[in-house]
């Protein structure tokens, strides 16, 4: 971080280490960002993604725990809290990923059922018109 080159020089093991440190973080922020973006787009869908917004939120504390870790400078350790984040991410992606599935499939089912609606709509005029020809009042 920009904390780390007020004492650090560039090339060395601590500056390295704060380097690595920055790029875990803003990874797994970003993953974050995509999944909060795709439970977004399910939930306009009309799905029920409580429970994975829910999953997220939890995995949004364990953001705010990482980044004060940080602050130890262990950089396995943290290593470590972002793979069972990012671990936790996958569940809550594939959540979403399947909420947006299911979202495409109802879109589907309702056109499905519009035509079919159409098409019996036309039958039963075209029934009654053929009725009202052979039985005129």
């Amino acid at each position: 971080g920009a904390v780390c080159i007020q004492c650090h020089e560039p090339g060395s093991k601590p500056f390295a280490a704060a380097g690595r440190m920055k790029q875990l973080l803003s990874d797994f922020s970003a993953e974050i960002e995509t999944d909060q973006s795709l439970l977004d787009r399910a939930d306009r869908a009309g799905v029920e993604v409580s429970d994975p917004r829910y999953r997220l939120q939890e995995i949004h504390t364990l953001l705010v725990s990482v980044r004060n870790m940080t602050h130890a400078l262990d950089v396995a350790d943290l290593e470590k809290k972002v793979g069972e984040g990012k671990s936790l991410l996958s569940g809550i992606r594939a959540s979403a990923e399947d909420a947006l599935k299911e979202a495409k499939l109802r879109r589907r089912g309702l056109v499905v059922a519009t035509v079919f609606l159409i098409l019996f709509a036309v039958a039963f005029y075209m029934k009654i018109r053929q009725m009202r020809r052979r039985f005129p009042s």
